[in-house]
């Protein structure tokens, strides 16, 4: 399987590892501001559900999910996002109370592993003709094994 690069769709989202967003292959500059990051992150994680902007305050700005109207950052925040997403602003719905990030699976590598996972694919090996591809299972557990892989340096 080839590496996927930054640039293969609009906006593109990576979770594993340190947190990337790009648009048109490219970082997408301010993002850190307003807590824009941890902002799409958040709603990357969750893509496709709606969540409430109470408790997104509460996780994100250290608010209580009271019923009160979220922190003026809070509300500042999502339109922040829509600005520098600019074309790709639609996939950032709302509603009151709520937000929703919609994203495909070539979007998000958390999307990708997930539908990966589902369809039973063999996992992609680092070392080609050392390892046997096995499928990835479908859920961790005692059958995940993390380390060293046997016979390497």
């Amino acid at each position: 399987m080839a590496q996927e690069t930054p640039g293969s769709v609009s906006l593109e989202v990576r979770l594993f590892g340190a947190f990337a967003a790009y648009r048109n292959g490219r970082p997408i500059a301010g993002l850190h501001r307003r807590k824009g990051e941890r902002l799409l992150a958040y709603l990357a994680l969750r893509a496709g559900q709606w969540a409430d902007t109470r408790r997104l305050a509460a996780d994100l700005w250290s608010g209580k999910p009271d019923g009160t109207t979220p922190p003026p950052t809070c509300a500042r925040a999502s339109p922040y996002l829509r600005q520098l997403l600019e074309a790709d602003a639609a996939c950032l719905e709302s509603r009151p109370g709520a937000v929703c990030l919609r994203l495909q699976e070539e979007q998000a590598d958390t999307l990708r592993f997930e539908a990966a996972c589902g369809r039973g694919d063999p996992a992609p090996s680092p070392w080609p003709g050392r390892i046997s591809e096995e499928p990835l299972p479908r859920r961790l557990g005692t059958d995940a094994w993390i380390g060293r892989v046997p016979g390497t340096l």
